[in-house]
């Protein structure tokens, strides 16, 4: 699932329903896995591979929880 609507963490803007529409990112050779979330505002880059079931939040924080690997690299 790819989402494209960043909600405010603010509650004075979410009470003014300020959502922002943000795009998502995906390079060359990219494997996205089974049940996959990526959402608004994230790049992932180029031959990366994201694990089944991951949920990637912010640039790098799949890279950063283990849940994205290049091809050929061990599983951690």
């Amino acid at each position: 699932m790819l989402t494209t609507i960043a909600h405010p963490r603010s509650t004075r803007q979410r009470r003014q329903r300020l959502a922002q529409v943000k795009g998502v990112e995906i390079g060359n050779d990219v494997c996205l896995g089974a049940g996959v979330t990526v959402l608004a505002g994230v790049k992932i880059g180029d031959n990366v591979v994201v694990e089944a079931g991951a949920v990637v939040g912010s640039p790098g924080s799949a890279r950063q929880r283990g849940l994205c690997r290049h091809p050929g690299q061990e599983n951690r």
